[in-house]
């Protein structure tokens, strides 16, 4: 009875919250709503799994009522980017190596071992690409972005913590591999996944809160502060209690880096960003070789041994199943068939590298790293342009790129569909590059017009003459 009590309070504040939410961004359309759906769906669990019919699919083939779902939704944000008209040889050639990137994956039908398997995950790992889209294409894309983001937090953090505390059949999930140990999961199917949804709602809101202060506020959205306040506690609870040392880490840094961001030093000076990076970092490394620092990180304040879980272990045996790495097994192929049975086995129920290079590197070989590459670094090169308008929007980009660089260590989430990798494409992409160029206006300055009769100072010189 607590239960349903705690989930039909839960139900009235959220709808409350996004009903005010969406008067406080009226530049946002309802295009959003579809961003925010294919985000929730591919950051949680599938439609399939919140209705219990998922069981009697296999991982291969995925699950029809999954895929329809999916495909309403992309035909939908096409649609949308069809309506506005938008110029796509400007998408195109401002992002050419997003789609240069994209362009190799699905090459990597022609030599993958399953191509259909794979046509079909890239084909829809490509829906990022459109529903990124989407957003840029608004009439404000920062607005936009963040919406997505602080409605996720709005329904996936609070429900997180009523289902783990009030539905453990939905919440908790027990693991034979450690022992039968109980892991916090909440509103996504495994605890991991849930870190990354509470890293992404945690930055969402910071940057919500900061773009927005308390002040010049009515007594209605001073509530909706406090209570994005509220649920941004919520998350730090939530990283106390389902132990994802990866996102925790991420978002440690990213916090860090947006309240740097936030003082006048370093505003307009990329300069000075990355000297402050670069001491930062020699100044981690001397500590570690002094006093092994990485060790007292990882095992004093995460819990974890220096094996990172039996990570670096798992990495010595995937590289020995590499065959070709040069092009890899194809996109998000490697996971497939065969590999699918025999790997789990050896790897304590694993079936994703817990490395995002290396999980590029199965998939992809030397290119698909190469491009990636390619894309941070192209990527940070746009963003420091952009760092001299000082805006939130441009900031926010390099915290993400700074914080899936970090998580992506022990964790895989290039490539894999969800929140995480949706930021990441934003902070890749742009709609043109005149849009974000600064230049400097030209003014021109006209002498005010002359009664009639009157003669102009070179008319006069002139006559006089």
């Amino acid at each position: 009875m607590n239960g349903l009590i705690a989930l039909f309070a839960l139900s009235l504040w959220i709808i409350w919250l996004l009903s005010l939410e969406r008067k406080e961004r009226p530049s946002v359309s309802s295009a959003i709503w579809i961003v925010l759906i294919w985000v929730i769906i591919h950051s949680t669990r599938t439609t399939s799994a919140w209705l219990g019919l998922q069981g009697s699919q296999s991982r291969d083939e995925g699950s029809p009522i999954d895929a329809a779902i999916e495909l309403v939704l992309l035909l939908l944000a096409t649609a949308v980017l069809l309506q506005r008209n938008i110029n796509w040889s400007r998408v195109i050639s401002g992002n050419i190596w997003v789609f240069v990137f994209y362009v190799f994956w699905f090459a990597s039908v022609t030599w993958s071992d399953y191509p259909f398997i794979t046509l079909k995950r890239v084909f829809k790992d490509f829906g990022n690409v459109i529903m990124v889209l989407i957003v840029l294409t608004e009439s404000n894309s920062w607005e936009s972005f963040k919406a997505v983001l602080v409605r996720m937090a709005y329904l996936c953090i609070p429900l997180s913590i009523v289902l783990i505390r009030y539905y453990p059949e939905w919440g908790r999930t027990t693991v034979g591999y450690h022992l039968d140990a109980t892991f916090y999961n909440g509103v996504a199917s495994h605890k991991n996944v849930l870190g990354i949804v509470v890293l992404a709602s945690t930055l969402g809101l910071l940057w919500n809160l900061l773009d927005n202060t308390w002040k010049n506020r009515n007594f209605v959205r001073k509530c909706v502060y406090v209570s994005q306040v509220l649920i941004l506690c919520m998350c730090w609870y939530l990283f106390v209690i389902i132990d994802s040392a990866s996102s925790l880490i991420a978002t440690i840094l990213g916090v860090a880096a947006t309240l740097t961001f936030q003082l006048r030093v370093f505003k307009r000076r990329p300069v000075y960003v990355e000297i402050f990076a670069v001491i930062a970092l020699g100044f981690a490394l001397v500590l570690d070789l002094l006093f092994n620092l990485k060790e007292a990180i990882v095992v004093g304040a995460l819990g974890r041994d220096m094996t990172l879980t039996s990570r670096t272990d798992m990495w010595q045996i995937l590289e020995t199943y590499v065959e070709n790495p040069i092009v890899g097994a194809g996109f998000n192929t490697f996971w497939t068939g065969d590999r699918l049975l025999l790997l789990p086995e050896h790897l304590q129920g694993n079936v994703q590298a817990h490395n995002g290079y290396l999980e590029l590197y199965l998939n992809g070989g030397i290119i698909g790293v190469g491009l990636l590459a390619v894309l941070i670094f192209t990527g940070y090169l746009h963003i420091r342009k952009r760092l001299i308008l000082s805006r939130p929007e441009d900031m926010a980009r390099l915290v993400v790129l700074v914080s899936v660089i970090i998580h992506n260590y022990t964790e895989a989430s290039f490539t894999k569909i969800g929140v995480l990798w949706f930021a990441t494409i934003f902070a890749f992409m742009e709609y043109g590059k005149q849009q974000f160029s600064p230049k400097v206006r030209r003014v021109e300055i006209h002498a005010p017009s002359l009664p009639s009769g009157w003669k102009s100072g070179s008319d006069l010189s002139t006559s006089n003459a």
